[in-house]
């Protein structure tokens, strides 16, 4: 289950637990003996709007009942949160903490351990957001995972870094990020007569703090009417109303609704509800599949609690309660199947009756077309072949064989051999062995098969993986993994691209605005662009021979074009940087980079913190600036990037192991 407090639900207000209070989910159940799964920890989730203070609180979520299965997860997500101060405990299985933009964690003046968590723990703010560790000692963190840190702007006392904070397998940083989360919550049972068209009313929660649409998908054996998207502030509910109508004989069918978020596909909520389709007998409802039983009757007179059963004889105007979490929303629901003038006790003599529904476009459960579709449907465990795809069109699940032409979305597919799909969208994980032209990603995986034309990867967080690249292919920002393979005739351009640790990269163009991490191998004809102006008076120190290393760098003013020598005034901005790509006889050495900047004071020179230190002009004293251990391609050297401060001149150069140093000697001036 979940606990779920809100100090803000539709306005703004408040939490606070604070001193000794405890906030605790329930734990997971037991196992009588080996065979058995337990139960899973209770999560909890905290969330208020502006503030949240749990200085002093204890917020646990529940235990694994037993070995195999999870400890609850912690969320909080306020725009001020405050855990600072003295016995503050979040304890959890996976523990995210997170806020919007220009906003504030709070964890200053902590001394033992805070927040501990048996999976990962999550920190993140948004644009201009702060996480504050001022005054804080010892190890306040504790993940048996890993520590994720999305921030601009953090805190920390003098001398004090994030390891002597944090105890983890390992504490990833990244720029400020909006986390987003969402749930979907109503009751599991509704009940109709045959013939009538019933609405099943759901509550949706962004818990998010930025508003966010929801692409809605729909499982059902049965004729579902239902808005395919829905808007959500942050922080808010919203109702989701299907009409389903029921079929002409009692039966039952359980139908699966799926809120996806359209900024991150992998945001999702999912909940199962069970429908009932019945007779009607005697003014009762007849059971499907049984016996008319009077007991089951509700008087209204007696029994003011709301139901789900809708009949004819319903009320124009009924109210459903949906739990969620610590709150109670009532929602007035417009009954939509309307009686003629019927005798309830001689069904047989009653007029036709007639049925009002909304116009929404219909979700069925399969996808089968005369080669043309512009709705949203389900395509699980089916083939579609040789279709196009319209601007309305959400497919989900199934294969995709023949020629696809598409203008809508697809997503979590599995693609045939000799599949050709061109345009559209592409959503959630999927898998592909045919060939993909043209087209924007915004799902969490795309992996296999050939990839053609522009590629837009515009996920915040999913990866084009394992891919043959097309002959002239681009691929436009995102994150590219594994093994990439281009065209050696026409290699394949990669422009603004993160390159994942342990990829393999051959016959691909890297623009200068891609970036790598270190054990990235370049096979055949990689060719890394460089917008930066060559610098080919090279120097050596503790050498004879100029090697054949090649540098490259330059000034850019305000974001202008790099240049050798720039013109700066007070109010203007700098950004200087260079590149090395080492001799060949220098592959395979450790290299440290060495920058040094001259000015009316003297010389400094640049430490692994890019903090500039006095140095004295003596060759033994260099400290460097970074050490690069595998050196078989381009080494990117970022000087300086801030406001213009007078008159400078950027020398840099590489030194190997026995104190050979190689360097520009045309250094970069601005003035």
């Amino acid at each position: 289950g979940i606990a779920q407090i809100w100090g803000k639900l539709g306005g703004s207000g408040n939490l606070y637990n604070q001193n000794g209070a405890t906030v605790q989910a329930g734990n997971g159940g037991q196992c009588n003996n080996s065979s058995q799964s337990g139960g899973a920890g209770g999560n909890l989730w905290l969330v208020s709007l502006p503030n949240v203070y749990l200085s002093g609180g204890i917020h646990k979520a529940g235990a694994a009942g037993c070995d195999n299965s999870d400890d609850g997860w912690v969320r909080i997500e306020p725009s001020v949160i405050d855990l600072s101060g003295g016995k503050t405990i979040v304890d959890g299985g996976d523990i995210a903490i997170y806020g919007g933009n220009d906003w504030t964690l709070n964890l200053s003046n902590l001394s033992g351990t805070v927040v501990t968590a048996t999976g990962d723990i999550t920190l993140a703010v948004g644009t201009g957001g702060t996480i504050d560790f001022t005054g804080s000692s010892n190890t306040i963190l504790r993940a048996a995972g890993q520590v994720y840190i999305f921030a601009d702007n953090i805190l920390l006392d003098e001398d004090v870094i994030l390891a002597d904070l944090i105890q983890a397998n390992n504490i990833v940083f990244g720029p400020s990020k909006i986390l987003r989360y969402v749930s979907l919550a109503g009751a599991g049972t509704f009940t109709g007569q045959v013939e009538t068209t019933i609405p099943v009313t759901l509550t949706l929660a962004n818990n998010g703090v930025e508003t966010d649409n929801y692409n809605v998908n729909i499982s059902s054996n049965w004729s579902v009417q239902s808005a395919n998207k829905v808007t959500v502030a942050g922080l808010t509910t919203s109702s989701l109303i299907l009409n389903v109508t029921l079929p002409t004989e009692p039966s039952a069918d359980t139908v699966t609704i799926t809120v996806t978020s359209q900024a991150d596909s992998t945001v999702q909520a999912s909940v199962q509800v069970e429908l009932i389709a019945q007779l009607e007998a005697d003014g009762a409802i007849m059971p499907y599949g049984g016996e008319t039983n009077t007991s089951d009757v509700i008087d209204d007179s007696v029994n003011n609690q709301p139901t789900n059963d809708l009949d004819s004889s319903t009320s124009d105007s009924s109210s459903e309660t949906v739990n969620l979490g610590n709150s109670e929303t009532t929602d007035n629901i417009a009954n939509e199947a309307s009686s003629g003038n019927s005798n309830e006790a001689n069904p047989g003599d009653s007029e036709t009756t007639s049925h009002t529904t909304t116009d929404l476009p219909i979700i069925s459960n399969g996808c089968s077309s005369n080669n043309s579709i512009n709705r949203v449907c389900s395509n699980n465990w089916q083939v579609l072949t040789d279709v196009i795809l319209g601007e309305n069109a959400s497919i989900s699940g199934g294969e995709l064989a023949g020629t696809i032409d598409n203008k809508g979305l697809i997503s979590q597919v599995t693609i045939q051999t000799g599949t050709m799909i061109t345009g559209g969208k592409l959503s959630g994980y999927i898998k592909n062995q045919g060939t993909i032209t043209n087209f924007e990603f915004v799902g969490a995986s795309l992996s296999g098969g050939i990839l053609a034309g522009t590629v837009f990867n515009n996920s915040q967080i999913g990866e084009i993986m394992d891919v043959q690249l097309a002959a002239g292919a681009i691929i436009i920002n995102g994150t590219i993994a594994g093994n990439i393979q281009g065209d050696c005739a026409e290699p394949a351009r990669l422009q603004n691209v993160v390159i994942a640790e342990n990829s393999n990269l051959s016959c691909v163009i890297i623009t200068s605005d891609s970036t790598w991490a270190d054990n990235v191998t370049f096979g055949n004809s990689v060719l890394v662009l460089s917008d930066l102006v060559a610098l080919d008076n090279l120097a050596v120190i503790n050498a004879t021979e100029i090697p054949e290393a090649k540098f490259s760098g330059g000034i850019s003013v305000n974001g202008g074009d790099f240049s050798i020598n720039a013109t700066a005034n007070s109010t203007d901005l700098l950004n200087v940087r260079g590149q090395i790509t080492i001799a060949p006889e220098h592959i395979g050495q450790i290299v440290d980079v060495l920058v040094v900047i001259a000015n009316s004071d003297g010389f400094v020179m640049l430490n692994s913190a890019a903090e500039q230190i006095a140095w004295d002009g003596k060759i033994a004293n260099l400290i460097a600036f970074q050490t690069v251990s595998e050196s078989d391609k381009p080494i990117e050297i970022q000087m300086y990037n801030g406001s213009f401060a007078g008159m400078q001149k950027f020398y840099f150069g590489y030194r190997l192991v026995d104190g050979t140093i190689v360097y520009s000697a045309d250094g970069l001036v601005v003035k």
